[in-house]
């Protein structure tokens, strides 16, 4: 439900949210990436004694990636690192005019319905860098087919943000294959650009009945109406 842009209601709520929004935009960014993390983590590929082995996967650049390669952190390839590359607003799926979102929940504890307001939230798209170190061509091979099959031709990520957020792949880039200065083996990359669609949602606040707006804690044990 909605509520007319034009009243004094709409101009507290934005003024609230903006003076927030910054703190909801680092909390989906982190829940995207966990996700990201987790299903990509989920990958496993058949060794050479035809033994199902669970890809480690990490947040991490290039170098970073390498470096835990061949250092003492004893990293066995295959490995999937995530990067973060790019983030922006999505203007096709954004609101054109901001819209105030009305909600009703029931209050457990006080036996009661409570109205809640919001701005509608942001659009936008992530872009993520994942990237494949292998050193094999066969494992490599297997690792990339695992990926594809996951996105078909989109991939829904779950999120306690967003129920809509949806990823795809963009573009495969190979990498020139790295060679550490002290290390005899060559390392293979391959590096799949995704594109996440989602949505930074806006702090909701609590409509009282005298008319009072009060930040609201939507994690509270409510049940929507």
């Amino acid at each position: 439900m909605t509520i007319p842009i034009n009243t004094k209601v709409l101009n507290e709520i934005l003024e609230k949210t903006n003076i927030s929004t910054g703190m909801y935009t680092q909390k989906v960014y982190k829940e995207t990436l966990r996700s990201l993390i987790g299903l990509f983590g989920n990958i496993y590929y058949v060794d050479r004694n035809n033994q199902p082995i669970k890809i480690r996967c990490f947040h991490g650049n290039q170098e970073r990636a390498i470096a835990k390669s061949t250092t003492g952190d004893n990293i066995t390839l295959p490995v999937i690192s995530i990067v973060e590359k790019s983030s922006e607003n999505d203007e096709k799926r954004n609101k054109y005019k901001p819209i105030l979102i009305h909600e009703t929940y029931w209050d457990k504890d006080k036996q009661r319905a409570v109205r809640i307001l919001s701005m509608s939230p942001r659009a936008i798209n992530i872009s993520y860098d994942i990237n494949i170190w292998t050193k094999y061509k066969e494992d490599m091979d297997q690792i990339r087919e695992s990926i594809f099959i996951l996105f078909n031709p989109d991939y829904e990520i779950k999120t306690k943000y967003s129920d809509i957020t949806k990823a795809f792949i963009r573009s495969e880039t190979d990498i020139k294959n790295p060679e550490a200065d002290d290390w005899d083996d060559r390392i293979l990359q391959k590096s799949i650009t995704i594109k996440v669609e989602t949505y930074i949602p806006n702090p909701k606040f609590l409509y009282t009945s005298t008319g009072r707006i009060e930040t609201f804690n939507y994690e509270i044990d409510v049940t929507e109406e």
